[in-house]
């Protein structure tokens, strides 16, 4: 099988598999130089449609389990870690199953897959995918940006991220593929809130609390333990900032 396309980098010894949000590329846990990278060897997976991935998606997700095994081997990793940023999330809740006695922690920040959005639902449906598909060669999906974030129903940050992505034909055809990459994504949520009750390091939950989109409110908190750690942050849905990296100085090593 094939290895899933990967950077490294951080001073850290213990490693970290990493992904990205929407829009980014495997690079882009560097902004947290400070904690994060200071602590881990990062090794951050490029998404299929983005800088530095691949332009199938197909097979992505067993090459991305392959390629974490064959590092684990290679590098004698008793444990190590995980973190996930916006869709990132998702992909990091479908492989804790996939290793549920390795993991040491597990940091998500604006978490795709613990929360819930009728927009997001709506997208990963199969109506939702045909619509896309049917509309992606046109000006209408900036449209119902525009509309979205003057109704309020996303924040600025999320307008941003999406009308930059909306742009041209070929991004609104990468966005609808990814989309269909995230709904292949499957895990049963009983069973992955049980493996981050038993992960022996930190498990941390960041969420802005001006996120429209990924937010603290569209999770159910009755179901996270004591072990589970939720912080949320006087941010929007773009996380991964200087701030954060200063702020995660003291959650991270205490």
């Amino acid at each position: 099988m094939s290895t899933a396309p990967h950077v490294s980098y951080g001073k850290g010894t213990s490693v970290l598999f990493a992904f990205h949000g929407y829009g980014m590329d495997g690079q882009q846990f560097q902004v947290l130089a400070n904690s994060v990278c200071a602590k881990y060897k990062v090794v951050g997976f490029h998404f299929p449609y983005h800088r530095g991935g691949l332009s199938d998606h197909n097979g992505w997700f067993d090459a991305v389990v392959h390629t974490i095994k064959e590092i684990v081997k290679e590098q004698q990793l008793p444990k190590f870690s995980f973190a996930g940023y916006s869709i990132g999330s998702k992909v990091v809740l479908a492989l804790l199953s996939h290793f549920k006695t390795q993991i040491e922690s597990v940091y998500l920040f604006a978490p795709y897959g613990l929360t819930s959005h009728w927009g997001i639902s709506f997208l990963e449906s199969g109506l939702g995918k045909g619509l896309f598909r049917v509309i992606e060669n046109t000006t209408l999906p900036s449209m119902m940006i525009r509309t979205a974030f003057r109704l309020k129903i996303i924040s600025k940050d999320d307008y941003g991220i999406l009308e930059s992505e909306l742009d041209s034909s070929k991004k609104r055809q990468h966005l609808r593929k990814t989309f269909l990459l995230l709904s292949d994504l499957t895990f049963d949520r009983a069973v992955i809130l049980d493996v981050l009750d038993s992960v022996s390091g930190q498990v941390q939950l960041v969420f802005g609390n001006q996120d429209a989109i990924f937010s603290l409110s569209g999770t159910r908190p009755s179901e996270f333990s004591d072990a589970i750690r939720v912080l949320e942050v006087d941010d929007g849905h773009w996380l991964l900032t200087e701030k954060l990296d200063c702020l995660l100085l003291s959650h991270l090593y205490d």
